[in-house]
């Protein structure tokens, strides 16, 4: 009976190894729950940042179709020019789908617009996203 009991290894973990894993991976936990927690702040900017892109690209582009041929661009001409003016933000303007839901557009210097009546005048914008991310924006007037 004796060699019985000598042969049977018994399989497993001891408890102060459970112990020790259970440990290490609640250091892990705390080192990186706080930069997972950081990247939904990264995210936002890095999306608003993304959206500013597009409405420079788009500006950009507007201002070039307008001066190769003016039925293809849309005319950024008003006297007080704002950058949340409807011929920009609306379906039928710049932005052939309007802004994305949760984003807005507001001057950024001069807040009661510029005289957008001379070509290749800039009006300064500012893009605001979720969690107060925000990006510059240059809308180009067509004159």
């Amino acid at each position: 009976m004796e060699n019985r009991m000598m042969d049977s290894k018994e399989a497993g973990f001891t408890l102060i190894e459970l112990i020790m894993v259970i440990v290490i991976l609640g250091i892990l936990a705390i080192t990186a729950l706080p930069k997972l927690n950081d990247l939904r702040g990264n995210a936002s900017a890095a999306a608003t940042s993304g959206v500013a892109g597009a409405l420079n690209t788009a500006f950009s582009t507007n201002y070039s179709a307008f001066f190769a041929d003016s039925n293809k661009g849309v005319a950024v001409n008003a006297s007080t020019q704002l950058c949340n003016d409807v011929a920009v933000t609306s379906a039928g303007g710049i932005l052939q789908g309007g802004l994305p839901s949760g984003y807005a557009m507001v001057s950024a210097g001069a807040s009661s617009g510029v005289d957008c009546r001379v070509a290749g005048t800039t009006l300064a914008c500012l893009v605001s996203g979720p969690n107060s991310s925000s990006a510059s924006v240059t809308l180009v007037c067509t004159g």
